[in-house]
């Protein structure tokens, strides 16, 4: 609601940066990592589940902007938006639950013991390489099909095909991953995910070749993307799990 009411770069700096990162950690996170902890031998998939309904935003939001720019213009199109997280927020607030297990002593904010699990530390090291480059083609794919004589309209669509592809790829992956293990199936995905824009983005330059990249690019960041918490659980205790993601994802953040 903020962004809607900014005239200066600085207000959407702090609207738009600030509060909204604020707010994702606040609720997207924690209830995440509430989920993971009803499930063991599954947890991959139901995990994979819960970050589809980002994908499916992915898919209607930029469809969803493109005509209300139009129609309502600037301001209004980001209220709707935010009735919209709010009337979704609220139901995941009012629903969410996590698994209570007995436990001798809480698990503290910040442990610092944490930084002296190996196992850990390497999956937070090798998250922030990944995702140093993981939202370039997010953010540039649209210029890049404008850069090649395709319409603003087309361009949008291009991005929701990603999204789109996302959603299989948070489904998929996390799947297989409850057969064969998170590690086994994350490592992969993160490789092709980089390998992706050096052997196919830069080639792409017809609209079937760019939205083929988007697809393929969409699914594998969505697999790694999903598959990202259930590694961390599968390493942790299940009354760190929640503090551990925190700190995987404040560190990432910076990336």
């Amino acid at each position: 609601m903020m962004t809607s009411l900014s005239t200066r770069f600085y207000q959407y700096i702090l609207a738009q940066g600030v509060l909204f990162g604020v707010g994702v950690g606040m609720i997207f996170y924690p209830c995440l990592s509430a989920i993971s902890t009803h499930f063991s031998r599954r947890r991959g998939t139901a995990v994979g589940i819960a970050f589809t309904g980002s994908g499916v935003g992915g898919v209607v939001y930029p469809i969803m902007f493109q005509r209300l720019f139009v129609e309502v213009g600037f301001p209004w199109a980001v209220r709707i938006s935010g009735f919209i997280s709010l009337a979704c927020c609220a139901v995941a607030i009012a629903t969410v639950t996590r698994r209570r297990e007995p436990v001798r002593h809480q698990a503290p904010w910040i442990d610092p013991k944490i930084f002296q699990d190996v196992p850990f530390i390497l999956v937070v090291a090798g998250s922030v390489f990944v995702c140093l480059g993981l939202f370039i083609p997010f953010f540039y794919i649209a210029d890049y099909a404008r850069d090649h004589r395709l319409s603003s309209t087309t361009a949008f669509y291009i991005i929701s095909a990603m999204n789109g592809g996302g959603i299989v790829g948070r489904l998929a992956p996390p799947l297989v991953s409850d057969f064969i293990g998170p590690f086994n199936i994350i490592v992969p995905c993160a490789f092709l995910l980089g390998l992706s824009p050096l052997v196919f983005w830069i080639f792409a330059k017809s609209l079937v070749a760019i939205v083929l990249f988007a697809i393929l690019y969409g699914f594998l960041s969505g697999g790694f993307i999903a598959i990202l918490i259930p590694c961390v659980a599968k390493i942790s205790k299940p009354n760190v799990i929640g503090t551990r993601i925190g700190v995987l994802y404040s560190i990432v953040s910076f990336a």
